[in-house]
């Protein structure tokens, strides 16, 4: 705590003082209130850690309440595979962006349940919540009482007597940035990032901050063990720039992890920041000072460049570098969609645009909305940056689709798995025309009933998926040497298969999938030197794999040889 004051002169210079004396208030009563056992420490990361993302509605039943229906498929289809549950905000919000336009952040939506719900499905799993910083429902109360005129709470939102030059300013979306809004002295113009209905907070005004620290602490004493910094990368503005990803959000991070490091120093702290791989992991500080994980974002479109192309050299490359990043106490979120789809910008840099406009048209020819944006200076040249699409159709057949989740899995870091990605879902287009925008399709909700037929019905494409699935996850989760604190290094072997060496304290893994629609087979020698063996089991089949011969590998066929 002793530099947290130097951290809050560089955002309040006037008010740093007064902000200290509010922020170390919470944060004493806090430690009053739940006082920290002895052990206490930097966070523990393992071979067990998987996490699952879902909405609070993802899985419904007529006339139960959601979370009361999510904690029955959790128990049934995800218990003893998966520790982690990351719900997407499931706090009261208005009808826009699937819960992420809130409200109040203090309060469960009443369709779905209330804190008890969550604290019964914690009793099984620990959580990932959201906490959502940049913006908030200008329905919300707070925003109300601003546009209102209510003094106390005036600028807590990005609110403006009139309209400013925003040249500069990134945009991750297409409408008009300010939207008009009434007030008792007129029009105004409030600053709206992501929709007209979401109007940003104000970071300058140092009771915004006191305030998500508030929700943090509340989130932490409703059982949250992991803590998502959604869209922290454009909390600050600052006139004449991008207003996003500027020094003070990472000083802004720096803050919540010096809250974490005195009241949950095991939970999760979790930039949420869309950018190529070099800037995200900028926001891993220097180890031990920012967040704790970052998105693997890049990984998303790399599998599809892989398996499209049947080729990984590009991927070679990239996991190679990415594999010393990381400390004692940071690591990354593998994944391959999520909720928002396939993420394409973060992956410049490690495949070009040709490479990136072919996984674009495959993907469409697969049903998938492409969102494109015109490149700077590119005289009209446009890039991808959103696939909408999911990823069992992105990657059709049952092996092939297992495959490049397996890849996923065996890498350093903790699996991010989506609940679509789990069940096999398939593209839900008639959602697309159902709910009028393009993110609907990666977005089905299921009957809890329909579903669990399918999926015990082993002749049904989700069922194979997901006994594939299960059969992975249960491998990896009692593997010691997938720990996030594991070492990994890539082997080079034949550009149709990906080979995956992770080890630690002499004790070794090789884990290799052919990503070609062809049977190859390939030299075993240097699998032979990385597990210092001539004989081996795939911890996946328990079949014996004898290392002086070459290895002979199916279509899509995956092995973790140890």
């Amino acid at each position: 705590m002793k530099n947290l004051k130097e951290k809050l002169k560089i955002l309040y210079p006037e008010k740093a003082d007064e902000t200290y004396q509010k922020l170390t208030e919470l944060i004493k009563n806090y430690k009053k209130k739940h006082p920290q056992k002895p052990d206490s420490s930097a966070p523990v990361f393992s071979e067990k850690d998987v996490m699952l993302i879902c909405y609070a509605d993802h899985v419904q039943e007529s006339g139960v309440k959601p979370l009361q229906t999510m904690r029955k498929f959790l128990n049934r289809y995800a218990k003893g595979i998966i520790n982690r549950v990351h719900f997407l905000p499931f706090y009261d919000h208005s009808e826009f962006d699937d819960g992420f336009s809130i409200k109040d952040y203090n309060k469960v939506h009443e369709a779905y349940g209330d804190w008890e719900d969550i604290k019964k499905i914690n009793k099984d799993f620990t959580f990932m919540f959201d906490l959502v910083l940049n913006h908030a429902s200008i329905q919300g109360d707070i925003a109300k009482k601003q546009l209102a005129g209510d003094k106390n709470y005036k600028d807590y939102f990005l609110i403006l007597d009139k309209k400013v030059d925003t040249k500069k300013v990134f945009r991750p979306r297409t409408h008009p940035l300010f939207t008009e809004v009434d007030t008792p002295s007129g029009k105004k113009y409030a600053w709206t990032t992501f929709s007209e209905d979401q109007v940003d907070w104000n970071y300058k005004n140092p009771n915004v901050l006191i305030e998500m620290i508030k929700t943090l602490l509340l989130y932490f004493e409703n059982g949250a063990q992991a803590i998502r910094l959604d869209a922290v990368a454009y909390v600050w503005k600052e006139a004449g720039s991008a207003c996003f990803d500027l020094e003070e959000c990472h000083t802004i991070v720096q803050i919540f992890r010096d809250v974490f490091r005195e009241c949950e120093p095991k939970a999760w702290a979790i930039a949420e920041t869309v950018l190529p791989h070099e800037k995200n992991i900028e926001y891993l500080g220097n180890g031990c000072n920012e967040s704790h994980f970052v998105y693997n974002f890049a990984l998303e479109t790399l599998l599809l460049h892989t398996f499209l192309q049947q080729d990984t050299t590009v991927a070679n490359n990239f996991l190679d570098q990415i594999a010393n990043d990381f400390s004692n106490e940071t690591s990354i979120l593998n994944l391959s969609v999520s909720h928002d789809g396939v993420h394409v910008i973060p992956a410049k840099g490690v495949l070009n645009n040709e490479q990136m406009m072919a996984i674009a048209k495959d993907c469409e020819k697969k049903g998938a909305k492409v969102l494109y944006r015109t490149v700077e200076g590119g005289e009209g040249k446009t890039e991808p940056y959103e696939l909408n699409i999911t990823y069992p159709s992105a990657i059709e057949g049952v092996e092939k689709y297992l495959a490049s989740q397996a890849i996923q899995m065996a890498l350093k870091g903790v699996p991010l798995i989506y609940l679509n990605n789990l069940i096999g879902a398939k593209n839900w287009s008639e959602g697309v025309k159902k709910l009028g925008y393009s993110r609907a399709i990666n977005r089905q909700k299921f009957d809890f009933r329909s579903l669990a037929k399918t999926l015990e019905d082993k002749n049904t494409y989700q069922s194979k998926i997901y006994t594939g699935y299960k059969k992975l996850l249960k491998a990896r989760t009692e593997e010691p040497l997938f720990s996030p604190l594991a070492n990994q290094n890539i082997l080079k072997i034949d550009k149709r298969v990906l080979a995956i060496h992770r080890f630690q304290n002499n004790k070794n893994l090789v884990a290799i999938a052919n990503v070609s629609n062809q049977k190859i087979t390939i030299n075993s020698i240097k699998i032979k030197n990385a597990l210092n063996n001539l004989e081996c089991t795939d911890i996946i089949s328990n079949n014996k794999i004898d290392l002086s011969k070459p290895i002979s590998l199916a279509p899509y066929r995956v092995m973790w040889l140890k």
